[in-house]
């Protein structure tokens, strides 16, 4: 395995796209995931933070924001 950048070989790079593959198959499930836990927690305002985080992205929206900044 390489330690710098412009090192790795072709086969390298196939082995790191192999070994990430699931990881990227199952991200949205991840992200889905992470944003559930947030409903239950509300460190003591009137709204979770799931509810906040929708209000926040649909005002960015709302505001044309990029889409990196909505997400």
């Amino acid at each position: 395995m390489f330690t710098r950048m412009d090192k790795g070989t072709k086969e390298d790079w196939e082995h790191i796209g192999a070994e990430h593959l699931p990881h990227i198959v199952d991200m949205p499930n991840r992200v889905f995931g992470m944003l559930e836990q947030l409903e239950g927690f509300t460190g003591g305002f009137a709204v979770n933070q799931l509810h906040h985080c929708l209000q926040t992205a649909t005002m960015a929206r709302n505001a044309n924001a990029s889409d990196e900044k909505v997400f």
